[in-house]
């Protein structure tokens, strides 16, 4: 799936109900903008999210996103850094319960 998503200008994720979707996370790595529905933690971790009923508001989203390229590139950026910081998260706290302390 990671090699269909290179050639991603945009990823839309219409989901009703999410946790932590993986597929963004994948999405935000490679530096593709993330178009969602406002579930689960996308609020903390994506810029672009929309409420299930305002697909208009999808729409411009997208539009926004693909044709226009300084958006897609600030888009991207801020997707990368809240990635980055996320995996700086989950890389501590991975070290605090598995290393270092000797608990197990």
């Amino acid at each position: 799936a990671i090699e269909l998503m290179a050639d991603f200008d945009v990823l839309l994720l219409t989901s009703d109900a999410e946790g932590m979707p993986l597929v963004v996370l994948e999405a935000q790595s490679m530096g593709i903008p993330v178009v969602s529905t406002d579930v689960g933690c996308m609020g903390e971790i994506n810029k672009y999210n929309f409420k299930e009923w305002e697909l208009s508001k999808a729409k411009e989203l997208l539009l926004s996103l693909t044709k226009n390229n300084i958006s897609n590139k600030n888009g991207t950026k801020n997707s990368m850094a809240k990635f980055e910081k996320l995996e700086r998260f989950l890389k501590s706290y991975y070290e605090l319960m598995i290393g270092g302390n000797g608990m197990r």
